[in-house]
């Protein structure tokens, strides 16, 4: 659950633009302002042009730095693409003018996450949860408390959350992935096959959740061969050993 690096090695700054050349479907700009900027970096986005999109992001609020909704989107960007630095402050100037701002909260509380800074990414979750966001950014304010108890190592907090995430949002994915993870680490081994099994038989394309389940499949019967040797020789130390360990 917890991600590859810490918040304070997000890599290269994004390479300084000298002109954002539009890609074939892209015509050149008739007005320079933040909204035009704006508009051709998601048209950038779109088309897989990231620094070219960056860049007219950060056009667009070098022009009208109070437009908050657009910092947020490239806010956004900035985290997808791995700038997280340049993606934090992003998020921290949208929370200084705006700190109910609950997309900002989720946004910055997700980073957070990422360098292993769970209590104040908690946080950040909370508040935006207090606030009662639209249903998409509850639920992945949700997932986002849920990963970082888990990240704590607190797996029944990470449990509850997972479970209430999924109670309001019976089709979430994520949801049941990571529910089934954190019951795993509880060592209801059972339960997380039944989810498991639950969404593959909703998500037969995925390839982790067939993994988890092969995963488990073997746990399971390792148990039952452990707790069968256990029962024909109860003195056997290394069959006990076996089902400690399991």
């Amino acid at each position: 659950m917890a991600m590859v690096a810490a918040l304070g090695f997000a890599g290269p700054p994004v390479p300084a633009q000298t002109q954002t050349t539009p890609p074939p479907g892209i015509v050149a700009l008739e007005v320079e302002d933040a909204d035009a900027w704006a508009a051709r970096a998601r048209q950038f986005e779109k088309a897989g042009s990231v620094f070219e999109a960056l860049d007219a992001y950060d056009r667009a609020v070098s022009m009208e730095p109070s437009r908050l909704d657009i910092r947020l989107e490239y806010a956004e960007m900035l985290k997808t693409a791995s700038f997280w630095l340049r993606s934090a402050a992003q998020f921290r100037t949208i929370l200084a003018a705006q700190p109910d701002n609950s997309k900002a909260q989720i946004g910055y509380g997700e980073l957070l996450n990422a360098g292993y800074q769970f209590l104040p990414a908690m946080e950040q979750f909370r508040k935006a949860l207090s606030g009662a966001p639209d249903p998409v950014q509850r639920e992945r304010a949700q997932i986002g408390l849920g990963s970082a108890q888990f990240g704590r190592e607190d797996y029944a907090a990470a449990v509850s959350t997972f479970e209430a995430a999924l109670k309001e949002h019976p089709g979430s994915l994520n949801a049941t992935a990571f529910l089934a993870i954190a019951k795993q680490k509880l060592g209801q081994i059972e339960e997380a096959l039944r989810l498991w099994n639950g969404l593959l038989e909703k998500h037969p394309e995925s390839t982790p959740g067939r993994i988890r389940r092969t995963e488990l499949d073997a746990i399971i019967a390792a148990i039952a061969t452990a707790r069968q040797a256990v029962a024909a020789d109860p003195a056997n130390a290394a069959a006990w050993e076996s089902l400690g360990k399991l």
